[in-house]
């Protein structure tokens, strides 16, 4: 699965409160084009999940990879 069709299917797993799912599809996505705007994405999964300390980490790298 190309990237764009991984980031797809978060979205909707994500919409579809399946963040689980959401934070696997992101993930994968990320290391198939390294888009830093994806790091937004796994960050939001990981908050609705409760990874409270990752989704800080990924926000946070987010911010590194994106300052404007």
């Amino acid at each position: 699965m190309e990237a764009r069709a991984l980031f797809e299917a978060g979205r909707v797993a994500f919409i579809d409160e399946r963040f689980a799912d959401a934070l696997a599809h992101f993930r994968q996505a990320h290391e198939l084009s390294g888009r830093p705007e994806l790091l937004y994405n796994i960050a939001a999964a990981l908050d609705r999940i409760d990874r409270e300390a990752e989704a800080l980490a990924a926000f946070r790298q987010y911010l590194v990879e994106l300052p404007e």
